[in-house]
């Protein structure tokens, strides 16, 4: 699939495929576009996972007939990965995403690799040994997901238990599960001050948001002239004209060193036109949490 060597002509008799992508994006809605995309290159189609501002994509299948895979859908699918990889934050996919192709009597082997925001596939070609890939013979035990018999599938279900436990910490069920209630978690408007009222609840793994007008509010734009500059920073200054001009802000979730895990832009238009308006974000829920703050700026979240 990659510029060298050169892949065996012909579609391949079997795929197989795994691993993991996954990185930060901008928005959910332009990577679920691109994901629908790969569905239809004819290699299987893919799970993708959003939390937090980051993706992780996976195939559904593992091992699938390879008819639908001829040398154009190879050429769409690196096209439409390629795509993705670009579309994410530069610098932040990482890939332990590989395939087989399986010829009559070659194997095509590629691991997709991700330097900075460029994909690198790296192929080898072998020859294929005798038994590789047969299907079950006749009578033999019915084949379970992922190509297991019962008995290996009995062996290695400890093993499966704990991949599942790893891949759900990687996904952020755990953290959801066990995110920190909402008692304890520190509220502070930062800049703000008593422009803005914030409040929120813990709702089934994750924290439901709502800003609203606060007692300092302006009452128009014209109310926030600055003071002389001895009696409020350039900061709470530049947060009172972001709320009287109906700009935005950040909403930011702190662990207990202080560094942002997960930044969310708010806007203020609704607060602006309506005195009773509610803006309202939903954070997931982290073990780690410990405050949730408002901010001028967006700051990177630190990777967990």
């Amino acid at each position: 699939m990659s510029g060298e060597p050169v892949l065996p002509s012909g579609v391949p008799l079997a795929i197989e495929i795994d691993g993991i992508l996954e990185g930060r994006i901008h928005t959910s809605e332009q990577i679920l576009v691109l994901v629908r995309a790969l569905d239809q290159c004819g290699i299987g189609s893919f799970q993708c996972d959003l939390n937090g501002g980051r993706f992780s994509l996976l195939p559904r299948e593992t091992r699938i007939p390879g008819l639908a895979f001829s040398e154009a859908m190879q050429a769409r699918f690196l096209d439409s990965l390629t795509n993705l990889i670009a579309m994410a934050v530069q610098g932040s996919v990482e890939s332990t995403l590989r395939c087989r192709l399986v010829y009559a009597g070659q194997v095509a082997e590629t691991l997709f690799v991700v330097r900075g925001s460029v994909l690198e596939p790296i192929t080898r070609i072998r020859v294929r040994l005798p038994d590789e890939f047969a299907a079950n013979p006749a009578g033999g035990s019915k084949p379970l997901p992922f190509g297991l018999l019962r008995r290996e599938l009995f062996i290695l279900s400890p093993v499966l238990g704990i991949l599942g436990l790893l891949t759900a910490w990687r996904v952020g069920l755990i953290d959801q599960l066990l995110a920190a209630r909402a008692e304890q978690i520190e509220v502070d408007t930062g800049p703000f001050g008593k422009v803005l009222e914030m409040r929120f609840v813990r709702s089934w793994g994750s924290y439901e948001v709502e800003i609203l007008r606060g007692v300092d509010f302006p009452k128009s734009p014209s109310a926030q002239e600055p003071r002389p500059a001895d009696e409020r920073s350039v900061a709470v200054r530049a947060a009172c004209e972001a709320a009287a001009s109906g700009g935005y802000g950040f909403l930011l979730m702190r662990n207990s060193s202080g560094k942002a895990v997960i930044a969310v832009r708010f806007e203020m238009r609704p607060l602006l036109v309506d005195a009773n308006a509610v803006v309202k974000q939903t954070l997931p829920g982290r073990m780690d949490a410990a405050k949730i703050a408002l901010s001028l700026t967006a700051e990177e979240p630190a990777k967990k």
